[in-house]
């Protein structure tokens, strides 16, 4: 295989579905604010327009080497954040996942349960047996949730930012399915 194949996929409490024009507003809500994502490297959005440039660029490989589900509340459909698999090796058989829930729906386990589901979409359907995750070295809770999801630490690198001057420092993680 050398493409992705998008599905919409639920769990019990979340539908994982494409961005929609609704989602917009609660977007920008989460991208104006800095201290919303302290260790994510996103641009700051100042106007409108910053929400569709980002949605843009999460589509921009969709389903080449990319894939973006908005995480919405099954009940009402409102987004609570958003997925991606992304990263793609082929040869490798791997993919890496980035994620993020808006403020008010940290801590309650819901990540857990819609990275589990993307993990088990990407293992059956898409047939990935390699799993990775970089997150910010101080993302503590990022940090425990791959480690509950049984990922085992590979060590730290340094990135550059795309949006800032800083250099960050990701801890990795690898699952093998």
């Amino acid at each position: 295989m050398d493409r992705l194949v998008f599905s919409e996929l639920e769990t019990d409490h979340f539908k994982l579905r494409l961005p929609i024009e609704s989602d917009m507003d609660d977007q920008f809500e989460f991208l104006m604010n800095k201290e919303h994502f302290p260790y994510a490297d996103y641009q700051i959005a100042t106007v409108m327009a910053d929400v569709r440039v980002h949605f843009d660029k999460m589509m921009l490989n969709h389903e080449k080497t990319s894939l973006f589900w908005m995480i919405a509340l099954k009940e009402s459909n409102r987004p609570i954040g958003s997925i991606s698999a992304w990263n793609v090796d082929f040869k490798r058989n791997s993919i890496e996942f980035g994620y993020s829930l808006y403020p008010a729906y940290r801590g309650q386990g819901y990540m857990q349960e819609v990275l589990a589901k993307v993990m088990n979409y990407c293992n059956e359907s898409l047939h990935f047996t390699t799993f990775v995750i970089w997150t910010h070295r101080d993302n503590l809770a990022s940090i425990r949730l791959a480690e509950r999801m049984g990922f085992d630490f590979k060590g730290f690198i340094d990135e550059n930012a795309h949006y800032s001057d800083e250099t960050i420092t990701y801890a990795t993680f690898e699952k093998q399915v």
